[in-house]
């Protein structure tokens, strides 16, 4: 009864966290507009979650992990691919979403939750098998450049898919494969992106709570 409770309130504390930072961006919520938000008094907040950084971290790996189960595909390159063509197509439509995610690119310590994210996910794919630093740093290039050619797009009027084309080249290249494969992997990301569900990539309402 008492791990239920908890867990309710570390819902409560996300879902309240996660619709104040979209409205008002990370930087300009303090712990006490959260706990006033849910109700809770800011030293109980404090009490599950320490420090601000971990609230952003559980939201931003919840959601990840939830629009990653939209994409079926089984092949980790080509769900990986997917992933950041309709990340980046998702991000664009909304300017609320697009000023979140653009404050994280902004703010190194922010980037480090959204990198060590698909580093993880990456390792357990096994994508690369025993080479962990040869991801992570392979990672950090490719995501870096590319987050970044997207902050800058409204200058650059880049196509969004070659946002994505641009990250997967750079990153797979790093991890030693041929632009045929790279070329290949793509093209069926391409139709798997175009298929799914706009209404499966919304900001979750139940979060998966776990120490990350």
């Amino acid at each position: 009864m008492m791990k239920n409770t908890k867990n309710n309130k570390s819902q409560a504390i996300l879902k309240g966290a996660e619709d104040l930072f979209l409205e008002k961006g990370y930087a300009k919520v303090t712990y006490q507009q959260i706990s006033n938000t849910v109700g809770i008094s800011k030293s109980l907040l404090q009490y599950y979650y320490p420090k601000k950084i971990k609230i952003l971290e559980q939201i931003l790996y919840s959601n990840f992990t939830h629009w990653l189960n939209t994409i079926p595909e089984e092949d980790d390159y080509v769900k990986f691919t997917t992933f950041f063509l309709k990340f980046f197509q998702f991000i664009s439509e909304k300017n609320q979403v697009r000023n979140f995610m653009l404050e994280i690119i902004d703010n190194n310590e922010l980037l480090d939750i959204f990198t060590s994210f698909f580093e993880q996910w990456l390792i357990k794919s096994k994508i690369t098998e025993n080479n962990h630093k040869l991801i992570k740093s392979s990672l950090i290039f490719a995501l870096s450049g590319s987050l970044q050619l997207y902050r800058f797009n409204e200058t650059l009027k880049f196509p969004i898919e070659s946002i994505t084309d641009t990250l997967i080249t750079t990153f797979f290249r790093f991890l030693g494969y041929s632009d045929k494969s790279i070329t290949n992997t793509f093209k069926k990301a391409q139709k798997y992106y175009k298929n799914i569900k706009h209404d499966d990539w919304v900001f979750v309402e139940n979060f998966d709570i776990k120490n990350y």
